[in-house]
């Protein structure tokens, strides 16, 4: 079985931004299909809020907030040992209930 770990995941910058309120810089890993996000409010000139870091992976619309959650969905999908089946992740989208 072949078990991905973050540490094996070797990401290339592809753009980086300065923008009036925020920083922005995406990565991409072509071997996996991962892009990593990662966005950073300017508070001033040279301040700097926390960055925020978002995962994707192509054939998924679900978005991580956390590498070792994707690589385990990841690892989950690649290692499926049901060939006649696969597993997907639905992104539900409903109502909330109204408070009595």
């Amino acid at each position: 079985m072949n078990v991905l770990s973050p540490e094996d995941i070797e990401w290339k910058l592809i753009t980086s931004m300065g923008l009036d309120n925020e920083h922005i810089q995406k990565y991409r890993n072509e071997q996996f299909g991962f892009q990593m996000e990662i966005y950073t409010k300017k508070k001033s000139d040279f301040e700097f809020g926390k960055p925020k870091t978002y995962y994707f992976r192509d054939d998924c619309e679900k978005e991580y907030n956390d590498l070792q959650t994707l690589c385990d969905d990841w690892n989950e999908v690649k290692n499926y040992d049901d060939e006649t089946t696969e597993i997907t992740w639905v992104k539900v989208i409903k109502n909330k209930k109204q408070k009595q």
